[in-house]
């Protein structure tokens, strides 16, 4: 009896595409499991000694074993949003493939957004235990390759935020000396223009400090501002999955994301991990 109340309520008016998600996670399971074997054992072509961003198309043709896992798993999704499909007018078969891409694709988004996060939050932590005087950190390299590209900004951008304040000071002082009002100023295309630009730069020079300062107060200014992003991303992915599990089924919806998930966890695997010395 219990079952026979608990199974509709989960699976919902999506049997099909419960059932295909399911198929589809252990397969993708599998598939990733058999080329993590191959991986640890070496005998995965993939040259160690080049790394290439993610934005470079050969990172991706040198790990051609992580798209077709990739093109598994959409294959799957795709198959679970249109599984279940009764009516025969096309704009809901458009709708189906374009919820079976947009969904995971929001999930793998705040999923990245939670990953780059956490490694902010180790950062942060780990700066904490190190902190630096400012003055002496602004003249010094950044610890962290990705930091090192953006310590050598701090003092560029700082004259260029302080330039900025010089102007909109005169700015301001030039229309209180000719009674205009300083907001009227922004109607000048031009004028909002320059303004643009200086606001960009502050917020540019604020998140680069930020960044690379380690600094007691900067340390506690970077995880307020890291709490703050942390919220959102997490209160985003979860108040997403619920609306997810609220319009379709809480099954379909955990095989689906699962899929996404394991995908992120090879990928790290792939990333981090290295072969078996023989």
């Amino acid at each position: 009896m219990f079952l026979a109340t608990s199974i509709p309520a989960v699976v919902g008016t999506y049997p099909f595409g419960t059932l295909c998600a399911l198929i589809g996670l252990l397969t993708v399971v599998a598939y990733y499991q058999h080329f993590a074997r191959l991986h640890l054992d070496g005998l995965l072509p993939i040259d160690r000694n080049i790394e290439y961003p993610l934005t470079d198309s050969r990172f991706w043709t040198s790990r051609r074993h992580l798209l077709g896992g990739i093109s598994l798993s959409l294959f799957f999704l795709l198959l679970s949003a249109l599984a279940d499909i009764r009516s025969r007018e096309l704009w809901v078969w458009f709708f189906g493939v374009f919820a079976a891409f947009a969904g995971p694709g929001a999930v793998a988004t705040l999923l990245m957004g939670c990953i780059f996060l956490w490694h902010h939050w180790q950062e942060a932590v780990a700066d904490f235990r190190e902190p630096r005087d400012a003055f002496q950190q602004l003249q010094e390299p950044a610890d962290s390759s990705e930091r090192a590209e953006l310590s050598h900004l701090r003092i560029p951008l700082l004259q260029e935020s302080m330039w900025g304040i010089c102007a909109l000071s005169l700015a301001i002082w030039l229309s209180k000396l000719f009674g205009i009002v300083p907001e009227r100023l922004l109607e000048y295309p031009l004028v909002s223009n320059i303004y643009d630009e200086i606001v960009w730069i502050f917020i540019t020079t604020f998140l680069v400090v930020l960044w690379t300062t380690r600094n007691r107060f900067v340390l506690l200014l970077r995880a307020g501002v890291l709490l703050v992003f942390t919220l959102i991303v997490l209160s985003g992915l979860v108040g997403f999955l619920w609306w997810l599990v609220f319009e379709l089924s809480p099954l379909l919806v955990g095989f689906c994301v699962a899929i996404v998930v394991v995908n992120f966890i090879y990928f790290y695997r792939l990333k981090r991990g290295s072969p078996r010395q023989s």
